[in-house]
């Protein structure tokens, strides 16, 4: 999966419901914890990082069969930095986890069109997003919120 591909990060969502019972290993590039919390959320029932050795996924497929939930290291690890980030700092217990989620990206520099399609949400819904968390944060702007954001980093 291609973190930037909107089409791929909303097919998983897509055959989750189609086919619900089915177990899914996610394998992807290289990307961040965030990206993979979001395939758990949305239904993963695995992630594999690449590169990784046959093993790895031979390993995910049997314990996702088995009913088990299978992350190799690299995505654990990954997880780990997410969730020690997103449950630290003054903000924590004032935004939502969505709202994190476009922290993140507005860290990186990324503008509301790419947020809007990276999290599969519209536009106007970044700009909400924005709003809230710039009244959450008492942030005057996109740029002042940015800052309070990477402060507690």
């Amino acid at each position: 999966m291609r973190h930037s591909d909107p089409c791929r990060l909303n097919c998983l969502r897509k055959l989750k419901a189609l086919a619900p019972d089915v177990p899914v290993v996610v394998l992807s590039d290289p990307g961040d914890g965030a990206t993979v919390a979001q395939c758990c959320i949305d239904g993963a029932d695995g992630h594999v990082i690449r590169p990784f050795a046959s093993e790895d996924l031979s390993r995910a497929v049997i314990e996702v069969t088995q009913g088990q939930w299978a992350l190799c290291s690299k995505a654990q690890a990954e997880v780990k930095d997410c969730l020690r980030h997103l449950s630290s700092g003054p903000w924590c217990g004032k935004l939502t986890w969505r709202e994190r989620e476009v922290m993140q990206l507005v860290a990186r520099g990324a503008p509301n069109k790419d947020i809007a399609e990276k999290l599969g949400i519209g536009e106007g819904t970044v700009h909400r997003h924005m709003h809230d968390i710039c009244h959450k944060l008492g942030a005057r702007n996109r740029e002042e919120a940015r800052r309070k954001f990477l402060a507690v980093r």
